[in-house]
């Protein structure tokens, strides 16, 4: 249990194995490593299961020290947990106050016995300073969840105008990228898009996108159907 005190620790079953074999000359095999290392984070910090029974009264107790604060969470028809959402008053009233129009979201794989997706959305003031604005937990990137943490980001922030959004949803720079080196390798367009995204003016996209047809019009009709407006700086229609 010791091992696991800091959370930055990373201390894997092959660490275990190797440590009891130098130690205590034991052999041990990789099934009884992991075993044990699932039982030392239980003692230390309680069951999966205990914890999600907590969150409840968690947000509970979290809005009664940090009132106006928004904590949202949905159950499935059997009361089991799907998602949670939560904005503490204190990173809101930033948002509101100081915060330039653009929301960063973003996730990461919760590797826990019941998975899901840590999803984070976060600001900058005019000072380039990134802040926290909401947290949530849902049960992967699929439409539903995400559709599900947008309406509850927007009634907690109101309707902002000219607000926009940066995700790796949907259309994704580099998913295109790739799909590119993949099919076109050694070709030359990977650069052209590249030039092509990032050109300011309308002029400079359809130069390097006229070259992209030139080169290869499949590319071309590719990148077209993918909807320009989603990936290139010179449509995108907001600030």
């Amino acid at each position: 249990m010791q091992k696991f005190q800091d959370p930055q620790t990373i201390y894997r079953p092959t660490d275990i194995i190797n440590d009891n074999r130098r130690e205590y000359r034991v052999v041990m095999s990789y099934q009884k490593a992991w075993k044990a290392k699932e039982c030392a984070l239980k003692n230390l910090m309680g069951s999966t299961e205990e914890s999600y029974v907590k969150l409840a009264k968690y947000c509970h107790n979290m809005g009664r020290t940090n009132s106006n604060s928004a904590f949202f969470i949905e159950t499935d028809g059997q009361n089991h947990f799907k998602y949670l959402f939560m904005a503490l008053q204190q990173c809101i009233r930033g948002f509101q106050n100081t915060m330039r129009p653009l929301i960063l979201v973003d996730g990461r794989a919760l590797k826990a016995r019941y998975e899901g997706k840590l999803t984070v959305a976060t600001y900058q003031d005019v000072n380039i300073q990134i802040y926290p604005l909401t947290f949530g937990i849902i049960d992967g990137e699929i439409d539903l969840a995400m559709r599900w943490f947008f309406t509850k980001l927007r009634e907690v922030i109101g309707d902002i105008e000219n607000l926009a959004y940066v995700t790796d949803q949907g259309y994704y720079l580099y998913h295109i990228q790739g799909n590119l080196k993949t099919k076109y390798r050694d070709s030359g367009i990977v650069a052209l898009f590249r030039k092509a995204v990032e050109a300011y003016s309308f002029e400079e996209f359809v130069k390097f996108m006229s070259e992209i047809e030139h080169k290869l019009q499949s590319a071309w009709e590719y990148l077209l159907d993918m909807g320009v407006e989603h990936w290139a700086r010179s449509h995108f229609t907001r600030h």
